[in-house]
């Protein structure tokens, strides 16, 4: 297919082939029946074009990044036409699919509003509109990593053929991975995308897109995995909105997507956990996240990376118990290096990197390689749905000696595209040569991995640099339900001030420079987090704390200047839209709903006579027997294809105490019912889940004598089956019930 002096090499099978759609089935995704596993390496592309002033699109072609490939003093380009591109990234694709992989994530192939060219004196980047233009920005091959004439991309109907291009960028992409055995996982576009100078702009180039994508023939649109629809948010200046907005607008993009593809996937490329203040994924109508967690050393006062490698794997720890929609780590890495170009060059140890690539020194336990196969297994313990990796080669970015991170995050050295990778594959290459097997199957989940590390509620360790707690914020985290019970694993943001700093006339700024900190609420809602100041660790200052959980609101307290809030700031009540876990409580009185995502856990629950509860969710719904609804009540537990209320989002702004909406979303119907009843009341349930029959056996032990009635209804509370009968073993289901449940219609069950 692509005429090239390169060669493939397949010295060593990559995972089996998936040449079916990727669908999503509970927490987990799905290929030709069976589990696939992504494993997913990140791959940065760049746009090119050969003559110094291009004149038409064509003149453009799709290229591996300059940084890839052998470096000296700089990078420079190996291909300078579109055919040997081409085939210089199909022989990526193929060492990538032998190093593992399954899928690949697309980088910097991709529109950015309000591009911020590059600064250095180096660069010479002619894009005049770059500020008011949707453009991709493309770079002269005869220049080493920066100059060039961008693409200007428009989102308007009308035909454009730099648009036309692009897509054949991506059209290119998708025939190569197909070529490799790869999924490709695209992203879309970049910075402030969701901005409200540029939404809609954005909505009509998705349309475009997606239509485009739609064009493509069968075994391409099989290829492609899932529309990456922002990403890092923080990073690409989409911060600072509330969580309604963002409720919103990712509905608004997800909706329009779908009403074009219903087959392929969409996510969010998030930050990290502090996400979860505004990009929360329990307000977003996506398909599955992707949070991007690395492990950011504190130089200062670290003799090593291994605190944040426990950083690391403490919010792995809190996804499993708390992200309500299937995820997977979007990216991570470890930083090691053993031929740096730059900074006199060789072997560079910490705190110039994360640390060693196999062998550990200095007292540390975490090396790239070791990293990779503690990480990449916490994650599969708890319940990830995939796995990627940042990224294939290394590069030269870095302008710091002090700071080479940014070059050694890739899993190659330096070296010609054309050469035999075992060259230049580092000793982290082994983990994920080995970790799908035969069948493309990853290892199974131990049920004694993802533990809570250590560190939890201190991930900084400033109880041992600040032992006397001084200045420490502490406070309780509950929700806003009747009665109201406390929030386990509440994200407290603290903001741990520094130094002032003040600009020289005449402006004479003033500039208050932080560390922002993490920790969590425990069980009783309780948190304490203290500031540790490693300019000057005898004044240590905590200004500020931002608040918030999974679906709730969030809530800010502090100067947010160099002053020391109140140490303790009591009670925060959150109001909560969604919720994991209801635990607790006892409805005496009215109707209250309960919306999980996925999964919503029940226990130690009282429903009175004469109170209704609704309890609902996308997979399952777990109670424990602590679960009591008397006689008299109603309770209605079913599963449904909800998506969140953004308008029980509207009043969810910090610092207000605002009563929520009980309004629910529900897109889709589901004809498989999944009910948990852990010996509730004697009642068992079987098969379960089911797709159309209902074993019901109640004993004569139940508490509600030898006398039940159970009811089915739909939706809207039309009657469809119910059964009175003292206890015994009954088939529920006659043949109308079940050509009911076959026409899409979702069902409920009450016992009363």
């Amino acid at each position: 297919m692509f005429l090239s002096t390169y060669f493939r090499l397949f010295g060593q099978n990559g995972p089996p082939p998936c040449d079916d759609f990727v669908t999503i089935e509970g927490r987990y995704f799905k290929c030709n029946g069976q589990l696939f596993y992504p494993l997913v390496l990140c791959y940065q592309f760049s746009a090119t074009h050969s003559d110094e002033v291009p004149d038409e699109a064509s003149d453009y072609f799709l290229s591996r990044t300059a940084s890839y490939g052998p470096c000296t003093w700089h990078c420079t380009w190996e291909s300078f036409n579109e055919n040997d591109a081409l085939a210089e990234i199909n022989n990526d694709f193929s060492v990538i699919h032998q190093m593992g992989f399954n899928a690949l994530r697309t980088a910097f192939i991709s529109p950015f509003f309000e591009y911020e060219k590059p600064t250095a004196s180096s660069a010479f980047f002619y894009c005049p509109n770059a500020a008011t233009k949707f453009v991709l920005p493309a770079v002269w091959t005869s220049r080493s990593t920066w100059g060039g004439h961008c693409m200007e991309i428009s989102t308007d109907p009308d035909p454009d053929p730099y648009r036309d291009r692009y897509f054949q960028f991506i059209q290119q992409i998708l025939e190569v991975a197909e070529e490799n055995d790869l999924k490709v996982i695209l992203d879309v576009a970049y910075t402030k995308t969701t901005v409200d100078s540029h939404f809609q702009d954005y909505l009509n180039y998705l349309e475009l897109l997606t239509n485009f994508i739609l064009s493509l023939p069968e075994n391409l649109q099989k290829t492609l995995m899932a529309y990456v629809i922002v990403e890092e948010p923080y990073w690409e200046g989409q911060a600072g909105q509330t969580k309604h907005s963002v409720c919103t607008k990712v509905r608004d993009m997800y909706n329009l997507i779908k009403s074009i593809d219903t087959t392929h996937l969409i996510t969010i490329g998030g930050d990290d956990l502090m996400d979860i203040l505004e990009w929360d994924p329990a307000v977003m109508t996506v398909d599955f996240w992707c949070p991007h967690i690395y492990p950011y050393p504190v130089t200062a006062v670290e003799e090593n990376s291994d605190a944040a490698v426990n950083r690391v794997k403490g919010q792995i720890y809190w996804l499993k118990n708390n992200c309500p929609i299937p995820w997977m780590i979007g990216e991570t890495s470890f930083a090691a290096i053993d031929d740096e170009i730059m900074c006199s060059g060789g072997t560079k140890h910490y705190p110039e990197v994360n640390g060693e690539l196999e062998n550990p020194a200095y007292g540390e336990i975490f090396t790239q390689k070791s990293f990779a196969q503690d990480i990449s297994k916490m994650v599969r313990d708890c319940n990830g749905s995939g796995f990627s990796w940042w990224q294939f080669q290394e590069v030269l970015w870095a302008k710091e000696c002090s700071n080479l991170k940014t070059n050694g995050y890739g899993l190659l050295r330096h070296g010609e595209a054309s050469a035999n990778y075992n060259l230049f594959k580092k000793p982290v290459v082994e983990v994920f040569e080995g970790y799908l097997d035969a069948n493309g199957q990853p290892p199974p989940v131990d049920p004694q991995g993802g533990q809570i590390p250590l560190s939890y509620y201190d991930p900084y360790n400033n109880a041992v640099h600040n032992p006397s707690l001084k200045n420490a914020v502490e406070g309780y985290v509950y929700n806003n339900v009747s009665p109201a019970t406390p929030i386990n694993d509440a994200y407290i943001q603290g903001w741990n001030w520094l130094w002032t700093e003040i600009t020289p006339p005449p402006s004479q700024d003033t500039i208050y420079h932080y560390k922002v900190i993490h920790s969590f609420s425990d069980s009783d809602g309780y948190f304490k987090i203290a500031p540790f100041n490693d300019i000057d660790p005898q004044d240590n200052r905590m200004v500020a704390v931002r608040i918030s959980a999974i679906g709730a609101e969030r809530y800010s307290e502090g100067s947010w200047k160099d002053i020391q809030m109140n140490t303790n700031i009591g009670t925060i009540n959150l109001d909560q839209a969604y919720f994991n876990k209801v635990t607790g409580i006892t409805i005496s009185s009215g109707y209250q709903i309960f919306q999980g995502w996925n999964s919503l856990h029940l226990s130690d629950i009282t429903v009175n006579k004469g109170a209704s509860a609704e309890f609902t969710a996308r997979l399952e719904i777990t109670a424990n027997p602590e679960f009591i609804a008397e006689h008299g009540s109603e309770v209605h537990i079913f599963t449904s294809e909800t998506f969140p209320s953004c308008d029980a989002l509207i009043n969810f702004q910090k610092c207000a105490p605002i009563m929520h909406s009980e309004s629910v979303d529900i897109l889709n119907r589901s004809n498989h019912i999944d009910l948990y009843f852990n010996a509730i009341n004697n009642i068992k349930i079987y098969p379960n889940p089911s797709s159309g029959v209902f074993i019901f056996k109640v004993s004569s032990a139940t508490s509600y004598g030898d006398y039940y009635t159970i009811s089915i209804t739909d939706l809207l509370g039309n009657l469809l089956f119910l059964y009175s009968k003292k206890t015994g073993l009954q088939e529920i289901m006659p043949e109308s019930v079940q050509s009911y449940l076959s026409s899409e219609s979702l069902t409920e069950v009450g016992i009363f």
